[in-house]
């Protein structure tokens, strides 16, 4: 056989071995044994009870066993052959082998590891590649073996004990090389490790260890070839291998080998041939402790890591973690932080006390985790446990672990109290909405549909599978949800339970919807985690507005019009257009020929039944309603009693009186197609007609009032003209001769002249109080905003300028006419100095319902003041009796009032009252009550 890829062969004499292999391929094994080392002689033995009893039977020179076996291991085959054959060389031929087996495999004292495959782990391989590196490792242990063979060997297993002291792999890697040097005698010695994708030298020692600094790459050299291919390479005489490309000229054989998937271990000499297959054997026995121990290092260092991570997630993660001892009572080993703070416990007040005695409630069950799962599983349930402030509600998650021999559970707790309250609030909210009739649901922070009813499925058009667990904005509008999401901020802000707010949708099937939403905030320790609602169409509701406010504005326009027949007019169209009836009339009574007469229909009515009757009294259905004064609504007049026409094409008839003014009419020709929301909207459309009508009515007798007013007070006008003129002319010419008496006669005549003058000049006063009483009862026809201070204080300089007068600074502001209002305030003032003399005190002040005027004088007695108002009477011997008359026309004229009282002082106090709103009435003195009757709507 080849001892190597440009080695010499070497001699083999013969021999028996035992070959132990349960498999059906170790008759090919045998065989090419066999016929790979002349004069071997190969016993196949199936079991380990059978390698035992042959050797027992029969001279043997090695065993070859395969690493499992059906009654054993090879591993405990060997540990059995060593106790009586201590020498014998015995191959462990791995089919399933490892880094950890290789190095197991040396402690049980193999001469050789030979794995079936080139990387030493378990899987597939060419069998004759391998049967053939079987072959040769055989034919050179039973050539080799003598006395050398367990020096190097035991060489070897100091080496892999050093080994296991080492907790770094930089000492591995130079333990690794020096043994090359010393256990192989070789020259010199490097280990290659992979980093970066090349193979740089990690240790080296020897003569050139100064020069052994090339790295290789995966392709390059001896050192690429051996970690690209993983299999070991022997040179003889390296100038015949093609790969090898020495550091010095003076090397002549090398030994490289595979140190797992991660490296390459290297011996070279100066002396040709100088490696056998037993070096080769014991380097890659050597390779394996090293692969072994750089794995376990690194296991070791990621157990560190791991331990180092864990450590400081129990001291900072926010759930409670407790560890417990699973020998004995489960008693407590440490707490983290948030055990502490979640339960209220102190780790010194716990430490080594028995877990389920402090937390257990009576009645909750014990959570088992290592006699439950074992090793390395979790247990999760929801747990009850107790804590400083009572029970609470947590998941428990639990898993046990096996440190140094001992057996430790983790248990950590996850507060979950709040969540199973929201829970248990969401189901209460999930059966109330599976009992509420009106669409509702629930929706959780996110805006996700958490519970919604049938009747919320039904009202936005999907099943309700497909409404649960959506997101809200897949069937409903943006608007619609900013416009919530604005009501529930609102809700917070202003501490209220619910709010309600509208919003327009269009449901799957495309129809057009009005909704109101009445929605409330799911708050969970302040914070917002979802809304409760319920939805309900309006649309409905909405229409029901928008007639009202129709019927509203057609209010304003029938209070608009400007008589009976305008009115009728605008009244017969609100029907037809508000009602949604095409058929509508109003009729008007006409007392002259005791019928009703068409004032206005309808152009369908007209279209449908030609030119309206004149219905007369008794003539049907209509003036049966008119003269009842009740409204009636006929689902189909033909079936009514007293029909007009048996055969009209009328069906449905409302019959609205509009109080003794007539009738209005509403009609279908679909039988009972009145609903009762239109019927009451009828009424309240009649009730306005009929105020309508009237106002129209007083409108009118009020203009005739006005235009009589004004005739009359045009011929008073021209009756105070000419009296006046025909009574001033004969004055002023019997003033003038009296004048031109006076002047002529002597001293006795002037005193009877003086007493005519007087007279004369009286009669003047007269005729002018006579004028002012006549206008000042006539018409306002100029109304402003009146200052009453102002025209107080001008009164008063007219009258007196020295007059004592005190003005309250609160008088109110009225509507009259100037000129007349200082006639009044001149009067009063005149009556006071000539009732009380020129040292009389005047006070003019605000009252509740409007001002006053007092004095300081002797008074009026109650059964005079009445008398004193009304024209010619007077005290006074120079008096007229007309001022107060004046005072008392003015006051009437404006549409007030005046009454006489005793004043503070005890004189006499005029009080005028200015009416309910304070500043008085326009025109005739009547209030304006236009729209008193005028019925009002519940937009609600």
């Amino acid at each position: 056989m080849s001892g190597g890829s440009g080695g010499e062969q070497r001699a083999f004499d013969g021999g028996s071995l035992v070959y132990v292999d349960p498999t059906d391929r170790a008759p090919r094994v045998v065989d090419a044994l066999e016929s790979s080392c002349p004069g071997l002689s190969v016993h196949r033995a199936e079991m380990a009870a059978d390698a035992v009893r042959a050797l027992g039977n029969r001279s043997v020179d090695g065993v070859v066993t395969v690493d499992r076996l059906p009654d054993s291991d090879g591993l405990a085959l060997v540990e059995t052959i060593r106790r009586t054959h201590s020498t014998l060389p015995i191959v462990l031929y791995a089919r399933h082998g490892s880094e950890e087996l290789a190095s197991r495999a040396i402690d049980t004292d193999v001469t050789a590891y030979v794995p079936a495959t080139r990387d030493g782990l378990d899987g597939p391989d060419n069998p004759e590649d391998a049967t053939e590196r079987l072959c040769d490792r055989i034919e050179c242990i039973l050539a080799e073996s003598g006395g050398d063979r367990f020096r190097r060997v035991d060489a070897m297993h100091d080496v892999a004990l050093e080994f296991e002291t080492c907790h770094d792999p930089e000492t591995v890697y130079r333990l690794a090389v020096e043994a090359m040097i010393h256990v192989l005698e070789s020259d010199d010695s490097a280990l290659y490790v992979e980093e970066g994708g090349v193979l740089r030298p990690a240790a080296a020692d020897g003569a050139i260890v100064s020069e052994l600094t090339e790295t290789f790459e995966p392709d390059q050299g001896v050192v690429g070839r051996t970690y690209r291919s993983g299999e070991s390479s022997l040179d003889l005489d390296i100038g015949s291998d093609g790969d090898a490309d020495p550091v010095d000229d003076e090397l002549r054989s090398g030994l490289s080998v595979p140190v797992g998937s991660f490296g390459v271990l290297q011996a070279t000499s100066r002396d040709p041939a100088a490696f056998t297959e037993r070096d080769r054997t014991l380097a890659e026995l050597l390779a394996a402790h090293v692969s072994a121990a750089i794995s376990r290092i690194r296991s070791e260092r990621a157990v560190r890591r791991e331990r180092d991570r864990f450590g400081a997630l129990f001291e900072n993660v926010p759930d409670g973690v407790v560890v417990v001892s699973e020998s004995g009572l489960d008693r407590i080993v440490a707490v983290n932080p948030g055990f502490e703070r979640l339960f209220g416990y102190e780790t010194d007040e716990i430490e080594g006390e028995i877990l389920d005695e402090l937390l257990l409630p009576a009645g909750e069950d014990v959570v088992p985790i290592y006699d439950a799962v074992g090793l390395g599983e979790v247990v999760t349930e929801e747990v009850t446990r107790l804590t400083a402030d009572g029970p609470r509600e947590f998941l428990l998650r639990g898993f046990a672990v096996e440190l140094d021999g001992i057996v430790y559970e983790y248990i950590i707790y996850t507060d979950v109290t709040e969540r199973k309250r929201r829970e248990r609030e969401l189901e209460e909210y999930r059966t109330l909405v599976e009992t509420v009739g009106d669409p509702m649901y629930v929706l959780d922070a996110d805006g996700t549909v958490a519970v919604a009813n049938d009747a919320m499925a039904e009202a936005i058009g999907r099943s309700r599978q497909a409404v649960v667990g959506a997101p809200a904005r897949s069937f409903m509008p943006e608007p619609a949800l900013e416009r919530g999401k604005r009501e529930l901020r609102g809700i917070l802000r202003e501490d209220r339970q619910w709010g309600t707010f509208e919003f327009e949708y269009t449901d799957a099937n495309d129809q057009n919807h009005v909704a109101e939403a009445n929605v409330a905030p799911l708050v969970d320790d302040g914070d917002l985690v979802g809304n409760v609602g319920v939805i309900r169409d309006i649309g409905a509701r909405k229409e029901r507005e928008q007639r009202i406010r129709a019927l509203h504005d057609g209010t304003r326009r029938l209070m608009a019009a400007e008589n009976a027949k305008q009115v009728a007019t605008v009244g017969c169209a609100l029907a037809t257009d508000i009602l949604e009836y095409s058929l509508t009339g109003v009729y008007r009574y006409d007392p002259e020929v005791d019928a009703l007469i068409p004032e206005a229909i309808s152009d369908d009515a007209a279209s449908l039944l030609g030119e309206p009757p004149v219905i007369e009294r008794d003539g049907g259905l209509a003036w049966t309603a008119f003269e009842a004064g009740d409204p009636i609504a006929h689902g189909d007049v033909r079936d009514e009693d007293g029909v007009r026409n048996p055969e009209t094409s009328i069906r449905s008839e409302a019959h609205l009186p509009l109080g003794e003014h007539g009738i209005l009419l509403v009609s279908s020709t679909e039988r009972n197609d009145f609903e009762e929301e239109s019927l009451a909207l009828a009424n309240i459309l009649a009730a306005n007609v009929e105020a309508a009508l009237e106002r129209a009515e007083r409108e009118s007798e009020l203009e005739r009032r006005r235009r009589e007013l004004e005739r009359q007070n045009e011929r008073l006008e021209e009756f105070a003209g000419t009296v006046s003129h025909d009574l001033r002319n004969p004055l002023t010419l019997a003033t003038g001769h009296i004048d031109m008496l006076a002047a002529e006669r002597d001293e006795e005549w002037r005193d009877h002249l003086s007493e005519v003058h007087w007279a004369l000049e009286r009669m003047d006063d007269i005729i002018d109080d006579v004028l002012v009483l006549a206008r000042s009862g006539r018409e306002l026809t100029d109304t402003e905003s009146i200052s009453l201070e102002t025209v107080v204080r001008r009164a008063s300089r007219t009258v007196d300028p020295a007059l004592d007068l005190d003005v309250d600074g609160s008088l109110p502001a009225v509507t009259g006419e100037e000129t007349r209002l200082l006639a009044l305030f001149e009067n009063l003032f005149r009556n006071a100095l000539e009732h009380v003399g020129s040292d009389v005190s005047l006070t003019v002040g605000s009252s509740d319902d409007g001002f006053y005027v007092a004095d300081d004088g002797p008074g009026i007695p109650p059964d005079e003041r009445e008398a004193v108002l009304e024209s010619g009477y007077t005290t006074h011997p120079e008096g007229t009796g007309f001022g107060l008359a004046i005072v008392t026309e003015v006051v009437n004229a404006h549409g007030w009032e005046i009454a006489v009282t005793e004043s503070e002082a005890g004189g006499a106090r005029f009080d005028v009252s200015l009416g309910e709103d304070g500043r008085g009435v326009d025109g005739n003195g009547d209030g304006n009550r236009d729209e008193e009757r005028v019925t009002q709507i519940d937009t609600e």
